[in-house]
């Protein structure tokens, strides 16, 4: 964005209400592509969707948990849960997941039996967190772009009114008229 209009040659500026949805658009893009490039890119686990019932969840290594365990856990009882292999060879019941078919998948791959599966959407996934990094340095750059530039636009209009106003003062004195805008 630039501030300077050559064509009539002075400065436009953007109103507030502007500037500041502008800048939260930009952060709130720079905290979701930092959050999102944090957590794709040094987690050993997949994150994997079971499509028949809408279950979201994290699983290697002989583990799993709900998407949001252990935050979701804190904050209310919102069907968190952590499931471990033992779970899988022990236990006849479902809870605490919802239905069979979501024991019979997530179980299938905390034992191990799509462990290329696993490691190929973590590995996916990897890229996506080195991708979503990229994209958070490019936010910050230009995030920073901006207010330094608005910054030096404001300072440089600054001195130019103030330039402006002296010389008319100067120019006032010197021929006893005073022309132009009152001080």
């Amino acid at each position: 964005m630039t501030f300077f209009d050559a064509n009539k040659l002075e400065f436009t500026f953007p109103k507030n209400w502007y500037l500041k949805l502008d800048l939260i658009w930009q952060s709130s893009a720079w905290v979701i592509l930092g959050f999102g490039a944090i957590m794709f890119s040094w987690s050993d686990y997949a994150l994997l969707y079971v499509k028949k019932i809408h279950t979201l969840f994290w699983v290697a290594g002989g583990h799993a948990y709900s998407a949001g365990y252990p935050i979701s856990s804190y904050v209310v009882d919102a069907g968190s849960w952590h499931l471990r292999d033992d779970y899988c060879l022990f236990t006849n019941a479902t809870a605490p997941l919802a239905e069979e078919w979501d024991k019979q998948v997530i179980c299938h791959l905390v034992l191990g039996n799509r462990e290329d599966y696993v490691q190929d959407a973590i590995q996916n996934q990897h890229w996506l967190g080195w991708f979503l990094a990229v994209l958070f340095l490019y936010v910050s750059f230009r995030l920073m772009r901006y207010l330094i530039s608005r910054k030096l636009a404001h300072n440089i209009h600054e001195r130019v009114t103030a330039n402006a106003r002296q010389r008319l003062v100067r120019q006032g004195t010197s021929t006893g008229q005073v022309s132009g805008p009152p001080l």
